[in-house]
């Protein structure tokens, strides 16, 4: 005995609007795949492009230029650079102060004035040095985080885009392979009843 289709059945054979219903099933099931697979693609190039973006601030963030390190890093460092300059141009201004001062005394006083305003400038010039040495540590700090931080978003993008990319095609593949099994079976089915 034959198995029951779930078609009903007509003078001629299946009915034709439940073949054709069954029909428009198949292919609204295969047309949301395609629209997935997609949206998929899509996600997939946004993410390379998340890439491509990540990896060229990689690239200026790896040159060893103020330029490279950002527009904060780059601001601080000028900034020192500045209380530098300002603190060694001010020690100058105040030994020369106390050299003419110190002229129209004794020896002794002027030795002493000078012998102030080189400690001083010593004093000013080690202050600056060590704010140059701290605004560079920092700088370096702040760039290897930033190379880690950039490392890190380019492996999670491109782990992301693999994931997308392989479910998309799976999915993509199982609902084809169903949908072509489910209009081989009806189509089948049509033919064993039709010869009948």
């Amino acid at each position: 005995m034959a198995e029951e289709s779930r078609f009903g059945t007509e003078m001629r054979g299946y009915r034709r609007d439940e073949v054709d219903r069954a029909l428009a099933d198949l292919k609204a099931r295969a047309d949301r795949a395609a629209s997935e697979r997609a949206t998929a693609q899509k996600e997939v190039q946004r993410l390379l492009a998340v890439n491509e973006d990540l990896q060229a601030e990689l690239d200026e963030i790896g040159r060893p230029t103020y330029a490279g390190l950002g527009s904060r890093l780059e601001s601080t460092l000028r900034i020192a650079e500045e209380q530098a300059t300002k603190l060694i141009g001010q020690a100058d201004i105040d030994a020369q102060a106390l050299r003419a001062a110190a002229s129209g005394e004794v020896a002794a006083a002027r030795a002493e004035a000078e012998d102030a305003a080189k400690r001083q400038v010593a004093e000013a010039t080690k202050r600056a040095e060590q704010i140059v040495a701290t605004a560079t540590t920092n700088a370096e700090a702040l760039r290897s985080r930033a190379e880690q931080d950039a490392r890190l978003a380019v492996e999670t993008a491109t782990q992301e885009a693999a994931t997308l990319r392989g479910g998309a095609s799976t999915e993509a593949a199982e609902l084809r392979a169903t949908a072509q099994r489910e209009a081989a079976a009806a189509v089948a089915a049509a033919q064993k009843q039709a010869a009948e």
